[in-house]
């Protein structure tokens, strides 16, 4: 009879451990959730990973022009190793030995420190409930003193009656996007979430200008390197000015992306180079 007590008296002991531990595992999953970083763009540039394919319940970080794996992998570690080049130039380097996410979190954070602070942009600027005709002329004017680079393709836009937010966003999207990726650019208006208040999705659009900022700075860098690299960089140059009069010897027109794959460079690096060297008149 004792024995049975003991034997109650600790089984019930152990459902409330159980129970206890039980609770605390979720607490801590839904605490895990809660602080796990939400990607809305691309850790290497400034594109929408809304539409990449994404696995359940799996982290997606990059955008289908950046995945590490199959063709884009070379496009991948080529701007991995430019990236962080300027993280540790401007002393924001990340640890690679760090675990996966924490490094890509970290990353997505400091990319962010290259450039204004979309916060900061946000705070001067005043775009509650104006309408897109207002609330496109309040983007573009930050545009203008915040972001110059991307101000040198959105520019033209300037005075552009826009049908609604869907199509602003759209058309802005196409400016930000070169020749060669808008037939596999994965971001349209959808993925800002435009159909929502002014102070969800124009606080998107200003983070996706920002991240395109900085992602154009560093397409555009020379990295400092040695004089041997340096004779690499005018083979570079030679090769891409004789693929491009192979192609035009053949009556067809030159495709950035196509010379990017052939010279294993990417294809904001090779559009660089190849304008560099049409105002040289060497293409």
């Amino acid at each position: 009879m004792l024995v049975d007590l003991i034997s109650n008296e600790s089984y019930n002991r152990l459902s409330i451990l159980i129970q206890i531990h039980v609770k605390h595992q979720n607490q801590t999953k839904r605490l895990t959730n809660m602080n796990k970083k939400n990607f809305n763009f691309c850790v290497f540039c400034w594109r929408s990973i809304a539409n990449t394919g994404k696995r359940l319940g799996r982290t997606q970080y990059f955008c289908s022009l950046h995945k590490s794996t199959g063709a884009t992998k070379t496009a991948h570690e080529n701007y991995k190793r430019r990236l962080y080049a300027t993280l540790k130039l401007k002393k924001l380097a990340v640890d690679d030995k760090l675990p996966r996410h924490n490094r890509y979190t970290k990353i997505y954070e400091n990319v962010l420190k290259l450039t204004i602070s979309p916060s900061y942009a946000l705070s001067r600027m005043t775009f509650t409930s104006l309408g897109i005709a207002k609330q496109s002329v309040a983007i573009f004017s930050l545009i203008s003193w915040a972001y110059p680079l991307t101000y040198k393709k959105t520019k033209y836009l300037i005075g552009t009656t826009f049908k609604d937010k869907e199509d602003f966003a759209d058309t802005l999207i196409s400016a930000l996007t070169t020749r060669d990726d808008q037939e596999t650019l994965p971001i349209r208006s959808a993925s800002l979430e435009v159909g929502k208040d002014a102070e969800i999705w124009i606080p998107l659009v200003i983070e996706m200008l920002a991240r395109h900022e900085v992602f154009e700075l560093i397409s555009e860098m020379e990295l400092r390197r040695g004089g041997t690299n340096r004779g690499k960089d005018i083979e570079l140059r030679n090769r891409i000015v004789a693929i491009v009069k192979e192609y035009k010897s053949q009556g067809i027109e030159p495709v950035q992306k196509e010379i990017a794959a052939k010279v294993g460079r990417t294809p904001q690096r090779v559009s660089v180079i190849y304008n560099e060297l049409k105002k040289q008149n060497r293409v």
